[in-house]
């Protein structure tokens, strides 16, 4: 999967490129997904939003999926409360992730992407 991840840390990336031995293209962005760099997620399936504190607006969402954008996966320490109706509004599937530390974040994260990959509609996602 070609894959974007923004405002991701060093310790994460470290961690997001050993889970996933080059086998999903991911983009790293120090900063965070806003209308200044959400254009970079064009010609990508999956957006990570990694420590995402700004809402993420209905504009936004909507340039991610007229970009082609498929997943948003939302990796937090904290239990994330997202509107999932409006993700699903502009047909984006919002995958999100409870992490205690980088490293398990990583490993969750590529399981998804993964899955995502060899994703049929039939058999929904972890």
């Amino acid at each position: 999967m070609k894959v974007i991840a923004y405002r991701i840390s060093q310790e994460a990336k470290e961690f997001l490129a050993l889970a996933n031995r080059k086998k999903h293209q991911i983009t790293i962005m120090a900063s965070p997904l806003n209308e200044d760099t959400v254009r970079f997620a064009e010609g990508k399936d999956t957006v990570i939003l990694m420590d995402q504190h700004d809402p993420i607006s209905s504009n936004l969402l909507g340039k991610l999926a007229a970009a082609g954008i498929l997943y948003i996966i939302l990796p937090s320490k904290e239990p994330v409360e997202t509107d999932f109706a409006r993700f699903t509004a502009f047909g984006l599937k919002n995958i999100a992730v409870h992490r205690a530390e980088s490293k398990s974040a990583a490993l969750r994260i590529i399981e998804i992407l993964d899955a995502a990959g060899t994703d049929d509609g039939d058999h929904p996602l972890p």
